[in-house]
């Protein structure tokens, strides 16, 4: 079986009150949560994700990217990770 690594980012919106709110850095957490999901659901092929880290946007890049402002104050963010894909 051949592997081939490659960089993959995803975006994650939630309300800013749950960033708010929560005891930590929120986007790593989330970032090291995600792994596994991107392995069973996101990346085709993909048998391992790791972590590497984050970025938070600016209102004007969420808006952009959304299409739209959010009805509800938001916060998004681009996760990064390193993927090993089959081949």
């Amino acid at each position: 079986m051949d592997i081939k690594t490659e960089k993959k980012s995803i975006y994650l919106t939630v309300p800013k009150k749950e960033v708010e709110e929560y005891d930590g850095a929120y986007f790593y957490h989330k970032g090291l949560q995600k792994e596994d999901q991107l392995v069973d659901l996101d990346i085709p092929n993909c048998v391992n994700a790791t972590f590497e880290g984050f970025e938070v946007l600016s209102d004007f890049e969420q808006t952009e990217l959304l299409g739209e402002t959010p009805s509800v104050p938001s916060v998004t963010a681009k996760l990064h990770y390193y993927a090993d894909i089959k081949i």
